[in-house]
């Protein structure tokens, strides 16, 4: 018979692993992490490489779509915080502690202005899509065996994807919410359940658009339910009513969401870009090769910022609420675990990546391990950069504009440079230049003054010696191949 004393201490550990809003998201990145390291391997060697070239190329333009956003996620995600603090204010954007009922009536304010804004953004993102995107198929597809199905394919990603961009207002919802556990724990359901159905596809020998359709349809069951999630932890009848833009809202969220979206657009929207015009002039197993690096490198990415991006809501509240020391503890500690778990992913694939290759029986081939090493350490030199900047803009102070202006327009000097000297090689070198020589060494300063932070005590261990690491391994590799 079990003690209470016995069965108290294991249902507190499954109640936090249930509740955390980190493990729930690793969770689901995990599974999808799984599921890509189980169906890429049987769509490499099911896949020609001109398909594989093409799928790789969808999911760059998918990435590169949400530039749509145009910074509008993150910056709503802080409104809805704090909103849930209080009540919003014209002057300063912010919030002034409130009653429940104001935090309602803000709430139902935010949800207006956010329908409002989607909507219009959805029609940014089908142009985009159908404009942009189609250009950018063009050559891929006329490389397939058969166009037609090509261009089917295509037309399954850009309606969908157009669609889950709208559908994602409800997500942005949730988290600024602070129900991320719970949107993550049905999002590992629909996720296993998507990569399920293109495994089988693979499986029983289907092709690119089934394949395509497959993962495809299970997104847009995630968003679904998201959707249904953000009805029921809503203010009631909040989301029936008419989409108008508030002007305090707007006031509080537009000078933020414009420099946001301007950063994006110029640091992540260029370097999804130097994919998708690498696919343009370079062989299809050269792009594969390429696009395919740069595909795993988001999703190590996405999975290792977890323990810090699930802390955003809570720091803006953290920050709202005045509890600076708490806010810097909780930065410190999710960069940490980030940066390290990003680390753990480069340097293994570093390592095993050929030879697994090789053992799988891809018909595509993975990037040289210097482009590589330089990919994995200009990812990571970035998101440090990136989370302190992260930590600044708790301040609903953006300087996004300013710094990724400039280390785009760096990015749009050095890359062709060093593309004309070096090949394939200079394209991650000259993000790496970007981020290291401005991007970086920017965010920290913001973030030191603001915060009065100390280098050893933030940044010792979480991420100096993860940069030592990553470059200590690039140096070896090059002398050796010398």
């Amino acid at each position: 018979m079990n003690q209470p004393g016995n069965t108290e201490p294991l249902a507190s550990i499954v109640s936090r692993v249930w509740h955390s809003p980190t493990l729930m998201t690793w969770g689901n990145l995990g599974t999808r992490l799984l599921g890509f390291l189980v169906l890429l391997p049987l769509a490499l060697g099911r896949l020609t490489v001109e398909e594989a070239n093409l799928w790789f190329l969808f999911q760059a333009l998918l990435a590169l779509q949400r530039m749509a956003d145009f910074g509008f996620t993150p910056t709503f995600v802080r409104i809805v915080s704090y909103a849930r603090a209080g009540e919003i204010t014209a002057e300063t954007g912010l919030v002034v502690p409130g009653s429940l009922k104001a935090s309602e009536t803000s709430m139902r304010r935010v949800i207006r202005t956010m329908r409002k804004i989607y909507n219009r953004l959805s029609l940014i993102a089908f142009v985009l899509v159908a404009v942009g995107g189609s250009l950018a198929v063009i050559k891929p597809i006329s490389q397939l065996d058969t166009m037609e199905v090509g261009w089917l394919a295509w037309a399954t990603v850009a309606v969908s994807g157009v669609l889950i961009f709208r559908w994602g207002v409800f997500g942005v919802y949730l988290q600024g919410a602070e129900q991320i556990a719970l949107h993550q724990r049905w999002q590992i359901v629909t996720g296993m359940l998507s990569i399920i159905a293109a495994i089988a596809v693979l499986y029983f020998g289907g092709g690119l658009f089934l394949l395509v359709a497959a993962m495809q349809a299970g997104s847009i069951a995630g968003v679904l339910v998201t959707r249904r999630l953000a009805i029921k932890y809503s203010p009631n009848d909040s989301w029936s009513e008419p989409p108008v833009a508030d002007a305090e809202v707007m006031n509080a969220v537009w000078p933020a969401a414009w420099r946001s979206g301007l950063g994006i657009t110029m640091t992540y929207g260029i370097i999804q870009g130097i994919g998708i015009g690498y696919a343009q002039i370079a062989s299809p197993a050269q792009s594969a090769a390429f696009l395919l690096a740069q595909r795993v490198v988001r999703t190590l990415n996405s999975f290792a910022n977890a323990p810090f991006y699930t802390r955003l809501p809570h720091m803006s509240r953290l920050y709202a609420e005045g509890r600076r020391h708490e806010l810097v503890e909780s930065a410190r500690a999710g960069m940490l675990r980030a940066n390290w778990v990003l680390v753990a992913g480069i340097v293994t694939l570093g390592f095993t990546a050929d030879p697994l290759f090789v053992l799988v029986g891809s018909q595509t081939p993975f990037v040289t391990m210097d482009v590589w090493w330089l990919l994995g350490l200009a990812t990571l030199v970035e998101r440090i950069g990136a989370m302190h900047l992260q930590l600044y803009s708790t301040t609903n102070n953006i300087v996004w504009h300013f710094v990724a202006t400039v280390t785009g327009g760096l990015m749009l000097l050095v890359i062709p440079l060093s593309f004309h000297w070096f090949g394939v090689v200079g394209l991650p070198l000259g993000i790496l230049v970007a981020y290291a020589g401005f991007f970086t060494p920017y965010s920290l300063k913001h973030s030191y003054s603001t915060f009065h932070l100390r280098f050893v005590h933030m940044d010792g261990l979480a991420s100096m010696l993860p940069v030592t690491v990553v470059a200590a391994v690039l140096i070896v590799f090059m002398l050796i191949s010398a």
